[in-house]
């Protein structure tokens, strides 16, 4: 083939289908000549003869997981082979993507985003990712909670606070707080929520 210097080809004994391809192992051999391949980069015919996909295959005992793969038309999924979109990440149960700032102080590296139940939640994590405090839920009703895992209205907050209210003192920390930066703290300058029966 005049693709490229090295090439890997496979052949078939009939018609091409979704699917067949090709693999390129990584292989290790222990001083006993006992040989084991850890990792696949596996090409295979997605949709016609002159296309196709690009997977990255891991191996755990033995087991094969097509953990990334890159379509035709240039998507990529993690933890599916079909993803539906430019990055779609999946799991069996709840998929995260975590964000992790390694000179945070402790327990304040770490923000995931999840899917988990229909929900979806951003929140913190403590540093071994053990403990985790989901800080904004949305869930399949379309309500939002804040300091709540399970919002029963369109919004609510959540806040625990026992402090006597004290704003000089800052004794008190508010579950919510409106600030108008306009004016200066002028006379007749405010801030305010609207409520309106449509």
């Amino acid at each position: 083939d005049a693709w490229t210097p090295f090439s890997v080809k496979a052949l078939s004994s009939g018609d091409m289908t979704a699917g067949f391809g090709v693999d390129f192992a990584f292989i290790i051999e222990d001083n006993a000549g006992v040989s084991n391949p850890i990792a696949l980069i596996r090409a295979v015919r997605s949709g016609a003869d002159n296309s196709g996909a690009l997977r990255f295959v891991t191996l755990s005992a033995g087991s094969q997981l097509e953990a990334v793969s890159i379509m035709p038309s240039g998507r990529m999924g993690i933890g599916t082979t079909t993803p539906t979109s430019i990055l779609n990440i999946a799991n069996t149960g709840t998929a995260k993507f975590t964000i992790t700032d390694t000179d945070a102080s402790a327990d304040q590296k770490h923000w995931y985003l999840q899917s988990s139940a229909g929900a979806f939640n951003i929140g913190t994590t403590s540093d071994a990712l053990a403990v985790q405090t989901a800080r904004f839920t949305l869930d399949t009703n379309g309500n939002v909670g804040i300091g709540a895992t399970a919002p029963v209205n369109k919004l609510q907050v959540t806040h625990s606070d026992n402090g006597a209210f004290d704003q000089a003192a800052g004794a008190f920390t508010p579950a919510m707080r409106l600030t108008n930066t306009v004016g200066g703290g002028a006379a007749g300058r405010g801030t305010g929520i609207y409520f309106q029966n449509a």
